[in-house]
Protein backbone atom coordinates (compact mmCIF):
# COMPACT_ATOMS: atom_id res chain seq x y z
CA UNK A 1 0.00 0.00 0.00
CA UNK A 2 1.36 3.54 -1.01
CA UNK A 3 2.00 5.84 1.62
CA UNK A 4 1.89 9.49 1.68
CA UNK A 5 2.67 12.67 3.66
CA UNK A 6 -0.12 14.95 4.52
CA UNK A 7 -0.73 18.65 4.79
CA UNK A 8 -2.84 19.47 7.48
CA UNK A 9 -4.09 22.56 8.97
CA UNK A 10 -6.44 21.54 11.24
CA UNK A 11 -9.95 22.76 9.46
CA UNK A 12 -12.82 20.34 8.02
CA UNK A 13 -10.74 19.62 4.55
CA UNK A 14 -7.67 18.25 5.64
CA UNK A 15 -9.08 16.17 8.71
CA UNK A 16 -11.65 14.79 6.52
CA UNK A 17 -9.35 14.28 4.08
CA UNK A 18 -6.56 12.63 6.81
CA UNK A 19 -9.99 10.26 8.31
CA UNK A 20 -10.45 8.68 4.74
CA UNK A 21 -6.67 8.20 4.06
CA UNK A 22 -5.81 7.44 7.66
CA UNK A 23 -4.34 3.76 6.72
CA UNK A 24 -1.89 5.53 3.95
CA UNK A 25 -0.60 8.69 5.50
CA UNK A 26 2.21 8.23 7.38
CA UNK A 27 3.54 11.87 8.06
CA UNK A 28 1.44 14.51 8.67
CA UNK A 29 2.42 18.31 8.02
CA UNK A 30 1.16 21.20 9.87
CA UNK A 31 2.13 24.69 9.41
CA UNK A 32 1.35 27.28 11.91
CA UNK A 33 1.93 30.90 10.37
CA UNK A 34 1.55 32.98 13.15
CA UNK A 35 -1.44 34.90 12.46
CA UNK A 36 -4.35 34.27 13.86
CA UNK A 37 -5.09 33.13 17.96
CA UNK A 38 -6.97 30.12 16.72
CA UNK A 39 -3.98 28.89 14.87
CA UNK A 40 -2.58 27.03 17.99
CA UNK A 41 -5.79 24.78 18.80
CA UNK A 42 -5.71 23.92 15.15
CA UNK A 43 -2.16 22.67 15.38
CA UNK A 44 -3.30 21.02 18.67
CA UNK A 45 -6.55 19.52 16.70
CA UNK A 46 -3.92 17.55 14.07
CA UNK A 47 -1.21 16.54 16.12
CA UNK A 48 -4.07 15.01 18.64
CA UNK A 49 -5.48 12.55 15.38
CA UNK A 50 -1.92 11.75 14.55
CA UNK A 51 -1.13 10.82 18.27
CA UNK A 52 -4.07 8.65 18.20
CA UNK A 53 -4.05 7.14 15.05
CA UNK A 54 0.06 6.70 15.75
CA UNK A 55 0.71 8.73 12.73
CA UNK A 56 4.04 10.92 13.01
CA UNK A 57 3.50 14.69 13.24
CA UNK A 58 5.69 17.49 12.04
CA UNK A 59 4.85 21.29 12.63
CA UNK A 60 6.51 24.37 11.60
CA UNK A 61 5.94 27.07 13.55
CA UNK A 62 7.15 30.15 10.69
CA UNK A 63 9.03 32.96 13.06
CA UNK A 64 10.03 36.14 11.85
CA UNK A 65 13.13 35.02 10.46
CA UNK A 66 11.58 32.20 8.20
CA UNK A 67 9.39 35.42 7.35
CA UNK A 68 12.60 37.52 6.46
CA UNK A 69 14.23 35.24 4.10
CA UNK A 70 11.49 34.84 2.19
CA UNK A 71 10.72 38.49 1.95
CA UNK A 72 13.71 38.25 -0.31
CA UNK A 73 11.90 36.64 -3.07
CA UNK A 74 8.37 38.15 -2.73
CA UNK A 75 6.03 40.77 -0.69
CA UNK A 76 2.64 39.02 -1.33
CA UNK A 77 1.58 37.17 1.68
CA UNK A 78 0.33 34.21 0.09
CA UNK A 79 3.06 33.46 -2.27
CA UNK A 80 5.65 33.22 0.79
CA UNK A 81 3.54 31.33 2.61
CA UNK A 82 2.92 28.92 -0.24
CA UNK A 83 7.02 29.01 -0.45
CA UNK A 84 6.87 27.94 3.05
CA UNK A 85 4.94 25.57 3.31
CA UNK A 86 5.59 23.82 0.20
CA UNK A 87 9.37 23.80 0.42
CA UNK A 88 8.58 22.39 4.39
CA UNK A 89 6.60 19.27 3.02
CA UNK A 90 9.44 18.79 0.43
CA UNK A 91 11.92 18.53 2.82
CA UNK A 92 10.00 16.27 5.29
CA UNK A 93 9.11 14.10 2.48
CA UNK A 94 13.11 13.68 1.69
CA UNK A 95 13.43 12.89 5.24
CA UNK A 96 10.59 9.76 5.45
CA UNK A 97 11.46 8.94 1.72
CA UNK A 98 8.02 10.23 0.51
CA UNK A 99 7.47 11.27 -2.89
CA UNK A 100 3.80 12.71 -2.55
CA UNK A 101 2.22 15.25 -0.19
CA UNK A 102 -2.00 15.13 -0.34
CA UNK A 103 -3.38 18.14 -0.13
CA UNK A 104 -7.15 18.78 0.83
CA UNK A 105 -8.45 21.29 -1.97
CA UNK A 106 -11.86 20.88 -2.25
CA UNK A 107 -14.60 21.54 -5.23
CA UNK A 108 -14.83 25.07 -3.78
CA UNK A 109 -11.17 25.71 -3.63
CA UNK A 110 -11.18 24.72 -7.87
CA UNK A 111 -14.09 27.15 -8.43
CA UNK A 112 -12.34 30.17 -6.71
CA UNK A 113 -9.12 29.63 -8.43
CA UNK A 114 -10.73 29.57 -11.70
CA UNK A 115 -12.83 32.68 -10.79
CA UNK A 116 -9.50 34.42 -10.00
CA UNK A 117 -7.86 33.30 -13.06
CA UNK A 118 -10.92 34.37 -15.26
CA UNK A 119 -10.83 37.68 -13.26
CA UNK A 120 -6.70 38.67 -14.15
CA UNK A 121 -7.25 37.81 -17.48
CA UNK A 122 -4.85 35.09 -17.42
CA UNK A 123 -3.21 33.15 -19.77
CA UNK A 124 -4.27 29.80 -18.65
CA UNK A 125 -4.76 26.76 -20.92
CA UNK A 126 -5.65 24.88 -17.72
CA UNK A 127 -8.59 26.83 -15.49
CA UNK A 128 -8.75 25.67 -11.85
CA UNK A 129 -6.70 23.63 -10.01
CA UNK A 130 -5.17 20.28 -10.94
CA UNK A 131 -5.86 16.90 -9.14
CA UNK A 132 -1.96 16.03 -9.54
CA UNK A 133 0.81 18.71 -9.95
CA UNK A 134 4.64 18.72 -8.59
CA UNK A 135 6.66 21.45 -6.85
CA UNK A 136 10.44 20.23 -7.08
CA UNK A 137 10.83 16.92 -7.18
CA UNK A 138 7.63 16.67 -5.10
CA UNK A 139 4.39 15.19 -6.11
CA UNK A 140 1.13 16.77 -5.14
CA UNK A 141 -2.78 14.90 -5.18
CA UNK A 142 -5.73 16.33 -4.17
CA UNK A 143 -7.93 13.29 -3.74
CA UNK A 144 -11.05 15.47 -2.04
CA UNK A 145 -10.81 18.17 -5.40
CA UNK A 146 -13.97 16.78 -6.97
CA UNK A 147 -15.97 16.85 -3.49
CA UNK A 148 -17.77 20.18 -2.44
CA UNK A 149 -17.36 22.02 0.75
CA UNK A 150 -20.61 21.28 2.26
CA UNK A 151 -20.20 16.90 1.47
CA UNK A 152 -17.17 17.75 3.48
CA UNK A 153 -19.19 19.53 6.04
CA UNK A 154 -21.30 16.56 6.42
CA UNK A 155 -18.32 13.83 6.55
CA UNK A 156 -17.32 15.45 9.79
CA UNK A 157 -20.29 15.58 11.42
CA UNK A 158 -21.75 12.43 10.51
CA UNK A 159 -18.32 10.89 11.65
CA UNK A 160 -17.55 12.99 14.61
CA UNK A 161 -14.43 14.36 13.15
CA UNK A 162 -13.57 17.38 15.14
CA UNK A 163 -11.90 20.44 13.78
CA UNK A 164 -11.30 24.01 13.67
CA UNK A 165 -12.57 26.97 12.26
CA UNK A 166 -10.58 29.74 10.56
CA UNK A 167 -11.84 32.83 11.54
CA UNK A 168 -9.74 35.07 9.05
CA UNK A 169 -11.23 33.37 6.31
CA UNK A 170 -14.87 35.23 6.96
CA UNK A 171 -12.89 38.74 6.38
CA UNK A 172 -12.72 40.20 2.96
CA UNK A 173 -8.97 41.35 3.19
CA UNK A 174 -7.51 38.80 0.41
CA UNK A 175 -8.71 38.47 -3.32
CA UNK A 176 -9.62 34.57 -2.46
CA UNK A 177 -11.75 35.42 0.29
CA UNK A 178 -14.07 38.07 -1.12
CA UNK A 179 -14.62 35.19 -3.87
CA UNK A 180 -15.23 32.60 -1.01
CA UNK A 181 -17.54 34.79 0.55
CA UNK A 182 -19.61 35.24 -3.02
CA UNK A 183 -19.63 31.75 -3.86
CA UNK A 184 -21.14 30.31 -0.57
CA UNK A 185 -24.07 31.92 -1.32
CA UNK A 186 -24.66 30.27 -4.68
CA UNK A 187 -27.11 27.53 -4.71
CA UNK A 188 -25.34 23.89 -5.61
CA UNK A 189 -27.41 24.05 -9.58
CA UNK A 190 -25.54 27.57 -9.88
CA UNK A 191 -21.99 26.17 -8.30
CA UNK A 192 -22.19 23.07 -11.04
CA UNK A 193 -23.12 24.76 -13.81
CA UNK A 194 -19.95 27.16 -13.38
CA UNK A 195 -17.86 24.51 -12.61
CA UNK A 196 -19.13 22.42 -15.54
CA UNK A 197 -18.05 25.30 -18.01
CA UNK A 198 -14.93 25.22 -16.33
CA UNK A 199 -14.24 22.06 -16.95
CA UNK A 200 -15.50 22.06 -20.77
CA UNK A 201 -13.20 24.52 -21.52
CA UNK A 202 -10.46 22.60 -19.50
CA UNK A 203 -11.48 19.56 -21.58
CA UNK A 204 -11.33 21.73 -25.01
CA UNK A 205 -7.56 22.55 -24.16
CA UNK A 206 -6.23 19.46 -23.17
CA UNK A 207 -4.65 18.68 -26.08
CA UNK A 208 -3.09 22.50 -25.97
CA UNK A 209 -1.77 21.49 -22.37
CA UNK A 210 -0.33 18.08 -23.60
CA UNK A 211 1.76 20.33 -25.80
CA UNK A 212 2.22 22.91 -23.58
CA UNK A 213 4.05 20.58 -21.11
CA UNK A 214 6.30 18.67 -23.84
CA UNK A 215 7.15 21.78 -25.53
CA UNK A 216 8.62 23.24 -21.84
CA UNK A 217 10.30 19.99 -20.43
CA UNK A 218 12.17 20.14 -24.03
CA UNK A 219 13.24 24.27 -23.10
CA UNK A 220 13.30 23.55 -19.40
CA UNK A 221 15.99 20.25 -20.56
CA UNK A 222 18.05 23.52 -22.69
CA UNK A 223 18.13 25.27 -19.53
CA UNK A 224 15.76 27.70 -20.89
CA UNK A 225 17.75 28.54 -23.97
CA UNK A 226 16.47 31.85 -25.28
CA UNK A 227 17.59 30.63 -29.21
CA UNK A 228 14.83 27.67 -28.99
CA UNK A 229 12.02 29.86 -27.51
CA UNK A 230 12.39 32.07 -30.39
CA UNK A 231 11.70 28.98 -32.50
CA UNK A 232 8.25 28.09 -30.97
CA UNK A 233 4.96 29.29 -32.23
CA UNK A 234 3.71 32.64 -31.60
CA UNK A 235 0.49 31.77 -29.60
CA UNK A 236 2.73 28.37 -28.15
CA UNK A 237 5.82 31.17 -26.76
CA UNK A 238 2.69 32.85 -24.44
CA UNK A 239 1.54 29.85 -22.89
CA UNK A 240 4.81 28.76 -21.97
CA UNK A 241 6.14 31.85 -20.56
CA UNK A 242 2.93 31.19 -18.09
CA UNK A 243 3.81 27.85 -17.15
CA UNK A 244 7.86 29.29 -16.93
CA UNK A 245 7.01 32.40 -14.40
CA UNK A 246 4.26 29.75 -12.48
CA UNK A 247 7.03 27.27 -11.86
CA UNK A 248 9.18 29.98 -10.05
CA UNK A 249 5.67 31.39 -8.40
CA UNK A 250 5.44 34.84 -10.23
CA UNK A 251 2.48 36.21 -8.99
CA UNK A 252 -0.25 37.97 -10.92
CA UNK A 253 0.11 36.20 -14.79
CA UNK A 254 -2.14 38.51 -16.50
CA UNK A 255 -1.75 38.17 -20.38
CA UNK A 256 -0.52 41.45 -20.97
CA UNK A 257 2.56 40.32 -18.40
CA UNK A 258 3.00 37.08 -20.43
CA UNK A 259 2.88 39.87 -23.68
CA UNK A 260 6.05 41.91 -22.13
CA UNK A 261 7.29 38.95 -21.27
CA UNK A 262 7.49 37.57 -24.65
CA UNK A 263 8.80 40.75 -26.37
CA UNK A 264 11.79 40.73 -24.17
CA UNK A 265 12.37 37.18 -25.31
CA UNK A 266 11.72 38.11 -28.87
CA UNK A 267 13.73 41.86 -28.90
CA UNK A 268 16.87 41.84 -30.77
CA UNK A 269 17.46 45.38 -28.39
CA UNK A 270 19.83 45.62 -25.58
CA UNK A 271 17.28 45.29 -22.78
CA UNK A 272 18.78 42.75 -21.03
CA UNK A 273 16.35 42.28 -17.63
CA UNK A 274 12.88 43.17 -17.03
CA UNK A 275 10.81 43.36 -14.13
CA UNK A 276 8.41 40.78 -12.99
CA UNK A 277 8.01 41.31 -9.06
CA UNK A 278 8.82 43.63 -6.70
CA UNK A 279 11.78 41.89 -5.98
CA UNK A 280 12.06 39.99 -9.38
CA UNK A 281 13.52 40.28 -12.53
CA UNK A 282 13.92 38.32 -15.76
CA UNK A 283 16.96 38.70 -17.38
CA UNK A 284 19.59 37.28 -20.52
CA UNK A 285 22.42 35.67 -19.63
CA UNK A 286 24.60 34.33 -22.35
CA UNK A 287 21.25 33.12 -24.33
CA UNK A 288 19.77 31.53 -20.95
CA UNK A 289 16.42 32.98 -19.32
CA UNK A 290 16.53 33.39 -15.33
CA UNK A 291 15.39 34.92 -12.97
CA UNK A 292 16.74 37.30 -10.60
CA UNK A 293 16.20 37.86 -7.01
Amino acid sequence: MKKYLAAVSGGSDSMTMLDMYVRQISVVCHVNYQKRLSAKRDAEIAEQYCKSHKIIFKRLLVTKSIYDEYHKISHNFQNIARLIRYDFFTKIAHKYSLDTVLIAHNKDDFLETAIMQVQRNTAAPFIGIQTKSQYKDLNIYRPLLNVWKKTILNYCDHNKIKYGLDETNELNIYERNRIRNSISKWSLKDKNMIYNEFQKFNKKHKKLFFIINKYYEQWKKSKFNINLYRKMEDGLQIQIIYKYLREYDVSRLSFNKMKLVQQFLMGDNNKTKLRIGTNSYLAKIKDKLVIVK
